[in-house]
């Protein structure tokens, strides 16, 4: 075989690698993870390219030729979803964030606890429910949860763990991001504590939130998450809060300083 042979062969293996990754995802994206994404079969992600892009592949194709087993052709389609760029789906929480404070007068003390309140009632259940519903953020949230409670010493799952791993850092990183800007628009210090500098205030800020996220997440899905009214509105007026927000309400000031007026 010449070398140009070879290299449009390998152009083409290349091709058809990537079309049956991309279908593999759409198949998630439709149907879900399952527990683990042994339901994402060959024949399944088959039948999705000849419906959707008129392309008939064979298992004699792809099996010990690109992926050794399906096995590894599933894990290597839960590899490409949690490579996703998952920071752009804090994009909508900063622009809430945001636009938040540019509507805010946030000269006195109430007026800036007036704005964090708000912010926590309206934005923990959105990210909740963003992550069941928007088809992207709910697969790689769902992915990642997927992978991180499933241990095995095969070399393949090793890696898409750490995979995962260095997504959800980069998530942290961003997350961490976001609540010190937030932060810093409302016009508030992050408290000091004797030891850890004001990066790793807000980190073990970050940690809990994404901790409680991850309990509560659990409890909606169980249908056990209350809403309820609180007279926690300027001059007592009521306002609705949810099982998560409430928390959040509780717990946050502790990591903040209103400065003085």
């Amino acid at each position: 075989m010449t070398a140009t042979a070879t290299a449009a062969k390998r152009r083409k293996r290349a091709d058809l690698k990537r079309l049956v990754l991309e279908a593999g995802v759409e198949v998630l994206e439709r149907d879900g993870i399952g527990f683990g994404a042994e339901d994402l079969t060959y024949a399944k992600v088959f039948e999705h390219l000849e419906q959707t892009a008129g392309l008939r592949v064979t298992r004699g194709s792809v099996h010990e030729r690109i992926w050794e087993s399906q096995r590894d052709f599933q894990l290597e389609v839960l590899a490409a979803v949690v490579e996703w760029d998952v920071v752009s789906f804090l994009g909508e929480t900063r622009a809430t964030v945001e636009a938040t404070v540019n509507e805010a007068d946030l000269s006195t003390h109430a007026a800036r606890e007036e704005a964090m309140r708000f912010l926590l009632r309206v934005t923990p259940m959105q990210s909740i429910q963003r992550s069941k519903t928007v088809d992207k953020w709910a697969l790689w949230h769902a992915t990642v949860h997927s992978v991180f409670s499933h241990s095995s010493t095969d070399e393949n799952v090793a890696t898409v763990r750490q995979v995962a791993t260095t997504a959800y850092h980069k998530l942290f990183t961003a997350r961490t991001e976001l609540y010190f800007d937030a932060a810093q628009m409302l016009g508030y210090r992050i408290r000091q504590v004797p030891g850890l500098t004001e990066r790793q205030m807000v980190e073990k800020w970050t940690s809990m939130i994404l901790a409680m996220a991850d309990g509560f997440s659990i409890r909606e899905g169980a249908g056990l998450i209350e809403t309820f009214e609180l007279p926690s509105g300027p001059d007592g007026s009521p306002e609705q809060w949810d099982d998560f927000s409430f928390a959040l309400w509780q717990v946050i000031p502790a990591f903040l300083e209103n400065p003085l007026d």
